[in-house]
């Protein structure tokens, strides 16, 4: 592949030279060659996009078999040329940025990584005049759209919401054998080409109007219900997370991941831009924060693991909404439980199913810190963002160590057999659950109260007495630096 980085989009003349390099690499090397450009002004428009709507509205025209359904639908066949070269007009009124195209979308591409763009591949070179009978379809919504009488329909402003995956499989497949360059065409080429001359794709054409944000994301949301899409996909829908995104980045220096596959994306441009700014080394996922935040903050240990999602990004959760210092925050509680080595590859078998009572049991012993040193009678979660982060500024290692390793000897202890206050000698656990130790740690009232799980409660009781011991106890440093 070779790349050309500018600091302006190309012009007509160079795109043609751009279009010249490439058919000649192809000449000689065939399909596998490539030959992009990408410019320092169409990165900062991206950037810009994610968190503010676009400047400049753009219109291309689709020439399709569209019927109208309404005054504001329109549904048809796409024939798979006609969609690629919708592709690479858009590609170019968009200063060669696609990913534009699928900014409204809850994925980007994911590549050859999953097993159904692999079979959208393998129609796609062996049989693509079917490819409309095994694929379901894509779902566009425009600001407008008007028909010009030709067969051919404009869209003002389009956005793919769902068949991000089926229209970049196409985009590839047809680029990669559609450009190849060469001056010749064998007859195995012909063939393909005329049974891809045959092929279409679904597509419903939404308007949805300059204002029609809560629609787009309505119909993003039921497109998607019926595939391959999780629930947590949907963060990339609402604007708090595509704000935070913007927010960590500037504010902290990390990716927020809000679709999946975005941190794949970034990485694979960043390695073919290696001038591009902000250039990024850590990343944390939307939904992995949205987790640590439950079990910790929320003291949901159990509920982690799915309900508390709903209940966070539908604002159930007090009079304090979420903001970027409360992700800031769980993303370092998540970065120090890393020294642990939590999950299946841990050290200790304490640490195996354990991450999100770790996280709990954090955020209980700072609440007795700061309920005991008298910093606040009744803490809410914004107190225990600011003390946490407060902790883990640059000089006060030895007050977030006192409470991190605290909690961890909790953890350990609760999951070693024979220990007084073992997760072993829970009645819950023998009673309720039958001795199932993952389902137990996923009980939505563990650790919530006396009755529930009393041995862990009397574990955290007995360490936080211990955490009074010294002078200056570990109770100590971790209240004077929360102070300060």
């Amino acid at each position: 592949m070779l790349v050309f980085a500018t600091e302006e989009p190309l012009n007509e003349d160079q795109r043609r030279v751009l279009d010249d390099v490439r058919n000649m690499g192809r000449g000689r090397l065939g399909p596998i060659f490539d030959a992009y450009s990408v410019s320092i002004e169409t990165i900062r428009q991206r950037a810009i996009a994610e968190t503010l709507e676009p400047h400049v509205r753009l219109k291309v025209a689709l020439e399709a078999d569209l019927a109208s359904s309404g005054e504001d639908l329109l549904v048809g066949a796409v024939p798979l040329l006609n969609l690629y070269e919708f592709l690479k007009t858009y590609k170019s009124e968009a200063d060669d940025d696609l990913d534009r195209l699928y900014e409204k979308n809850v994925r980007r591409f994911l590549g050859n990584r999953g097993k159904v763009n692999r079979a959208m591949q393998k129609t796609l070179q062996d049989e693509p005049e079917r490819f409309g009978l095994y694929n379901n379809g894509i779902t566009v919504v425009v600001e407008n759209f008007n028909r010009n009488g030709n067969g051919k329909v404009e869209l003002s402003e389009p956005y793919i919401v769902n068949g991000c995956q089926t229209t970049r499989t196409i985009w590839q497949v047809c680029r990669q054998r559609l450009e190849a360059g060469g001056t010749g065409v064998d007859s195995q080429t012909e063939a393909w080409q005329a049974k891809l001359a045959q092929g279409v794709v679904i597509a419903k054409i939404v308007k949805v109007g300059a204002e029609g944000e809560s629609l787009l994301q309505k119909i993003t949301r039921y497109t998607n219900s019926q595939n391959a899409v999780r629930e947590k996909d949907f963060l990339a829908l609402t604007s708090d997370f595509r704000t935070w995104k913007g927010q960590m980045a500037n504010q902290y220096g990390v990716y927020l991941e809000i679709q999946r596959g975005g941190w794949d994306s970034q990485r694979a441009l960043q390695k073919q831009n290696p001038s591009i700014e902000p250039r990024f080394v850590e990343a944390a996922n939307a939904f992995d924060l949205l987790k640590v935040y439950g079990a910790g903050w929320l003291g949901e240990a159990g509920t982690a693991f799915g309900r508390i999602f709903k209940s966070i990004v539908n604002n159930e959760i007090g009079e304090e909404p979420l903001d970027v210092e409360d992700l800031w925050a769980s993303y370092l509680l998540q970065k120090a439980a890393g020294r642990y080595r939590f999950g299946r590859g841990a050290d200790k078998n304490s640490r195996r199913q354990t991450r999100f009572l770790f996280y709990m049991i954090v955020m209980q012993i700072l609440k007795d810190v700061i309920v005991r040193s008298s910093i606040e009678a009744n803490p809410s979660p914004k107190t225990f963002t600011q003390s946490f982060t407060r902790l883990f500024e640059s000089g006060n290692e030895n007050a977030a160590g006192a409470l991190l390793d605290t909690s961890i000897d909790v953890v350990d202890e609760y999951l070693t057999e024979g220990a007084e206050d073992s997760v072993y000698e829970e009645p819950a656990y023998r009673t309720r659950f039958n001795y199932d130790l993952n389902a137990y740690l996923k009980w939505e009232q563990m650790g919530e109260s006396e009755d529930a799980t009393p041995r862990l409660r009397s574990l955290i009781a007995g360490h936080r007495r211990l955490m009074g011991r010294g002078n200056p106890s570990p109770r100590d440093l971790i209240a004077e630096t929360i102070r300060t």
